[in-house]
């Protein structure tokens, strides 16, 4: 996921300036404008997808492009009808609201947790919503969903925003060539709502290339870069021919990402201002944060995890989920093994981008109070998420390819995964390989940022949307509230991606 640096700035803001924009945004106007979420009515059932945006019969100048986000990178929406709850301030019941992300839901965030979670029926082999929680995905086709909170001024929760503007700005047309795939992230393709998800992305793209004429390019970013493989690996070479014109991948973890070990252990905040134990048992229970650990054919005998007791490598799998109390991993691990761990060549023209130079979680040492607590983190090379020997498996590409089709790997220094988005840059190159123009100008704010404050609290404070119902082709109205867990920690925003 991407949670931008300059999201407490945001909330700094001057009222008015606030308001203005996000008076803007719901009425469409202005460059900073979003598409609106389609919430529609929705059909009944434990796992539903909100309405999809009409491509336009009409036949475009400009090749299309289709956007594939990564883990927690778009919204997720949920209906409520529940036969109990964990806290008397959690809802039993509700109609559609944003599930992911409302902001104001981090407060209270064993609500929040306890209607996100999956629940595994280790049995049967099966991953679906916990009981009475029905989730979809907003706006598959469009470009509304990658905005995680349209409430939160200037898009600070829209890691899109930039990149979107841009092919906005030189003609590409939301919904016609400029296409967005979210995804319910929590699934990989190993489960069928994962598998679903794969299909509707085929789909769209086959559809946006038949609408416009021209065959797709698709970019990536993160956790979007194993869905995207896992596809292309999936399709005939003549179907690749026929519907791809580029793949470009940015800050793709192809061998895994050491930090999920932690998350797995004591909990990830994902940059956010939350006790990150109070997000592990719901971060566990996603089939995607298996699908992200390292892969043992690339990381070999390196240790990871250490303990008094012992160290843990990736052939250490089945020691390690027996030791923090979740031995159902092991099974869910191994839905996940086969998908895209061998990291093959995607028989496209593929332009892989990523980013060195940054402090990056490598290994982690707990003390003697064990996996409650939070552990001592060394660093090696990456970019400050994934680690380079993970992100550098592409570089094989450009001797495995097949000779019709070319592989480039470009390298930045000291961008961070989540500002591969949004540097200058690495969004002039991605232009640039999608024949594009590029300007580093992008509207201006409609009020200029006061200083950062010093203390988060200050910031949250002053902003309150309160939380309101979605209607049909309207966001979701919703701010920070003081609420918080009473074992809360407020932790430092950062950029934070998968």
């Amino acid at each position: 996921m991407a949670i931008p640096w300059f999201l407490v700035a945001a909330f700094a803001m001057p009222a008015a300036g606030r308001q203005q924009l996000v008076a803007s945004r719901r009425q469409g106007t202005g460059s900073w404008s979003k598409v609106a979420a389609s919430a529609g009515a929705g059909a009944a059932g434990a796992q539903t997808d909100a309405s999809r945006p009409t491509v336009e019969a009409a036949s475009a100048p400009l090749a299309p492009v289709v956007i594939v986000p990564g883990y927690h990178s778009n919204q997720l929406e949920a209906r409520l009808d529940k036969p109990g709850t964990v806290n008397s301030r959690c809802r039993r019941k509700a109609g559609w609201f944003r599930l992911w992300l409302n902001t104001k839901d981090l407060f209270t965030t064993r609500c929040y947790s306890e209607y996100i979670k999956l629940a595994y029926d280790e049995k049967r082999d099966v991953l679906c919503n916990n009981a009475g929680v029905e989730t979809r995905v907003p706006d598959f086709g469009g470009t509304g969903a990658l905005d995680l909170d349209p409430g939160v001024p200037l898009g600070a929760l829209d890691s899109y925003l930039k990149l979107v503007s841009k092919l906005v700005d030189v003609g590409l047309k939301r919904n016609v060539t400029l296409r967005g795939a979210p995804a319910d992230f929590r699934f990989a393709p190993s489960s069928p709502q994962g598998a679903q998800y794969i299909n509707k992305l085929k789909g769209l793209i086959e559809e946006t290339a038949q609408a416009t004429g021209k065959r797709v390019s698709l970019i990536s970013h993160s956790l979007g870069g194993l869905q995207t493989l896992y596809l292309l690996s999936k399709q005939t070479q003549e179907w690749k021919d026929q519907f791809i014109e580029k793949w470009i991948s940015l800050s793709g973890s192809w061998g895994g990402v050491a930090w999920t070990w932690r998350l797995f252990a004591s909990g990830e905040s994902l940059g956010l201002p939350v006790d990150p134990l109070l997000l592990r048992e719901e971060q566990r229970s996603y089939e995607t944060s298996f699908w992200m650990l390292p892969v043992p054919r690339w990381f070999g005998d390196q240790v990871i995890l250490s303990t008094p007791k012992r160290n843990y490598t990736t052939q250490d799998y089945d020691a390690f989920f027996n030791d923090i109390g979740y031995s159902a991993g092991k099974k869910l691990l191994r839905r996940v093994e086969a998908l895209t761990g061998a990291a093959e060549a995607p028989g496209v023209n593929v332009v892989c981008m990523y980013s060195l130079g940054l402090d990056t979680p490598a290994s982690f040492t707990y003390g003697k109070d064990g996996f409650d607590m939070q552990p001592i983190t060394k660093n090696s090379d990456g970019d400050g998420m994934v680690t380079a020997s993970s992100l550098g498996l592409c570089d094989r590409w450009e001797t495995a390819q097949l000779s019709s089709h070319s592989a480039k790997v470009i390298r930045f220094s000291k961008v961070s995964h989540a500002r591969m988005l949004e540097d200058d840059n690495v969004l002039k190159a991605v232009m640039n390989e999608l024949g594009l123009p590029f300007s580093s100008a992008i509207g201006s704010p409609l009020q200029p940022f006061r200083p950062m404050p010093t203390n988060y609290s200050d910031a949250v404070l002053g902003f309150d949307g309160g939380l309101t119902p979605l209607r049909a082709g309207e966001g979701h109205n919703s701010g920070l509230r003081a609420e918080v867990e009473p074992t809360g920690v407020a932790m430092s925003l950062g950029d934070s991606a998968a």
